[in-house]
């Protein structure tokens, strides 16, 4: 998701609390992308983020969010 379309779903909470904040930042993916690659990418609005990598030839290295992977094995705690 664009940070773009990340903020605008930020904003248009009516009353943003943890539990509203939290679903829309945890679709988020951080990507290390190349200023040539990016000029290939739609600037905002990609329904599907990783069809968009894929059509404009960008390839994405898997990445696991288990708590497994982590070595402390620490998973973060979301509180109201």
């Amino acid at each position: 998701m664009p940070v773009s379309d990340t903020v605008k779903a930020l904003l248009a909470l009516e009353d943003p609390t943890p539990s509203t904040i939290v679903p829309i930042l945890m679709r988020t993916e951080i990507a290390w992308i190349l200023k040539i690659e990016d000029k290939r990418l739609p600037r905002k609005d990609r329904p599907d983020p990783r069809a968009a990598y894929v059509a404009a030839g960008i390839e994405l290295l898997a990445w696991s969010q288990n708590a497994d992977d982590h070595e402390d094995g620490a998973k973060p705690a979301i509180t109201e």
